[in-house]
């Protein structure tokens, strides 16, 4: 792998700045291109593995911590009862006076006598206290989103409770709380998932389980043998580990997981709007939607989309597809409009390639040529890698090649730049930094902003986003993520810019880029210089064309795919 020479790295005062811009844009999301150029600035020279980008975590995780509260928690969410219902545990949302407004089954069958407010829960008065000072302190900014303590239940168990602040888009809304019991929720695979992100030993993870549901040092040394000084000795480093202070951050943390990766059954609403689109539910019951574009009864071809690029198509190019003879089939990728998230966004391409056969199996496909686009390259090459009887080949249409050398990071335009160095240093970095464009997008100035970075670094893309159709097509491009496909867009960054050679060394199938020789983000040079190294993969160049070639250059694109579909159909 290249290395990159960070030089003798930033000043004291870049790290201040950096930070203060962090948090300024957290606060205020219309900093966000003041904050973009700071960080683009100050991540050039940081190795993230050393202890400035280490330290930097921190800030990071208070950060996203803000801005989810104020700009980015459930926004989008349905009505109360729909929003609990979706809940895997006990749960019900409350408003500031404790008052319950609804529950779910759960929360019903764990307190099955009747409970109007949330301190009717408690037996101690101690316990009451403790629970309204952690709703009110959920009012505080600087306070963590989500409150956790332990209470005692009239029928003398012990239970964990969650609460955590649902902010509206309106100012003058009532204040509402998601309350959730934690006694049942941790998960033995969102607990392997921790124990990989903080590298903890299997008696750490042990341990960390036992604090989390509430467990004392003293009970679990009379269960265990093991004297209260060797576990408080192992607690301390599972806190160093976790970036954690005491056990109070460290149990947070491990919740915080749990509320995330396993706490919520999926909520994508999917609606059907007629025989062109649909839902296919695998096996493990994720839903994914599908659109089908072109020709009513053609040549199918799984078409995927890209990181910001959907399947929306010009109509020249729809047409195009009509002549040819193709059906395109489209899926919203896991994470991304009304498909379901994976629990686990980093998992994201291996659990994607274990779903395609029952994709294919449900269109009645028993071999099919894929055609992508930027990103879902590495999704159709992973497809094939792991299915190379029902891919015919890979179609990958302004598609990114795996980075293998660091340098080459430099010469991304400014917003795919930034997002490809700040995946290197950590999931959390990544998320904050896509979290806060998106908020910013939200905006109409920022919208213009945004389509303007990703797409105004080639003559034929600028021409291009100046066309009223196509500018629409982005938009509902960008809303798969703004609208519903935050976690799709934070598994794509973490993969995409990263080496994922791997899928292509093992493909048995041909992989045909297809670049515009305008490319800013997949030069048309790194294509063919990566194709070289393998006999089943081959490049064609687009004169005159750039990221979005199918768009401006739709019969010459569309009529490649013809040709590649029938060249390699079985």
């Amino acid at each position: 792998m290249g290395s990159v020479d960070y030089g003798e790295g930033p000043s004291p005062k870049q790290l201040l700045d950096t930070i203060n811009a962090i948090y300024e844009v957290a606060l205020t999301p219309d900093h966000y291109e003041v904050f973009a150029e700071q960080w683009d600035r100050y991540i050039a020279q940081v190795d993230p593995e050393l202890d400035d980008g280490i330290d930097l975590q921190v800030h990071f995780e208070k950060a996203l911590t803000i801005l989810d509260r104020l700009h980015t928690v459930f926004l989008d969410e349905p009505d109360a009862q729909t929003l609990v219902e979706s809940e895997v545990g006990p749960a019900a949302i409350i408003d500031a006076s404790g008052g319950l407004i609804a529950s779910n089954s759960g929360w019903r069958d764990f307190l099955p006598e009747s409970v109007k407010k949330l301190w009717e829960l408690c037996t101690e008065a101690e316990d009451r206290a403790k629970l309204k000072s952690v709703v009110m302190s959920l009012h505080e900014i600087a306070e963590p989103r989500t409150g956790f303590l332990q209470i005692e239940l009239p029928d003398g168990s012990v239970t964990g409770v969650a609460v955590r602040r649902l902010f509206s888009p309106s100012e003058t809304a009532e204040s509402r709380y998601l309350v959730r019991m934690t006694r049942t929720l941790w998960s033995d695979d969102v607990g392997s998932l921790i124990a990989s992100e903080f590298k903890l030993t299997e008696a750490e993870l042990a341990l960390l389980k036992r604090m989390t549901v509430g467990e004392s040092f003293a009970a679990v040394a009379d269960e265990t043998g093991r004297s209260s000084e060797t576990l408080k000795t192992q607690s301390r480093s599972i806190y160093r580990k976790m970036l954690a202070s005491n056990r109070e951050d460290a149990v947070r943390t491990a919740l915080q997981f749990h509320l995330v990766f396993a706490g919520r059954a999926p909520t994508k609403i999917a609606p059907v709007y007629g025989p062109d689109q649909g839902i296919v539910t695998t096996p493990e019951g994720l839903r994914i939607g599908w659109t089908q574009r072109g020709a009513a009864n053609g040549t199918p071809i799984l078409f995927l989309h890209g990181m910001t690029v959907g399947h929306s198509m010009t109509k020249a190019f729809l047409d195009a597809l009509v002549k040819f003879n193709i059906t395109a089939i489209c899926v919203d990728r896991p994470g991304y409009g009304r498909s379901d998230p994976f629990r686990d966004w980093r998992q994201s391409v291996e659990r994607w390639a274990e779903m395609v056969p029952s994709i294919l199996d449900a269109f009645g496909l028993k071999t099919v040529t894929v055609v992508t686009h930027t990103s879902g390259v590495l999704y159709g090459c992973a497809a094939a890698t792991a299915h190379p009887d029902r891919i015919n080949g890979v179609c990958a249409l302004a598609g990114g090649v795996p980075i293998n050398d660091l340098s080459m990071l430099a010469d991304y335009p400014t917003q795919v730049r930034i997002m490809s160095r700040t995946s290197r240093m950590s999931a959390t970095a990544l998320r904050f930094f896509l979290g806060s464009s998106t908020v910013f997008y939200r905006s109409e100035s920022g919208r213009r902003r945004i389509i303007e970075r990703a797409y105004g670094h080639s003559p034929s893309d600028m021409r291009a986003i100046a066309s009223t159709e196509i500018r629409q097509l982005l938009i509902e491009g960008m809303d798969l993520i703004a609208d519903s496909g935050f976690d799709g867009f934070v598994g794509d960054g973490l993969r995409i810019f990263g080496d994922w050679s791997e899928y292509v060394e093992k493909m048995q199938v041909p992989l045909h880029y297809v670049i515009g020789e305008e490319d800013p983000v997949c030069p048309l040079n790194w294509a063919q210089s990566f194709a070289q190294k393998y006999k089943h993969a081959q490049v064609t160049p687009i004169a005159g064309a750039g990221q979005l070639l199918h768009h401006t250059k739709s019969q010459i694109v569309a009529e490649f795919i013809a040709e590649f579909v029938q060249d390699t159909q079985r």
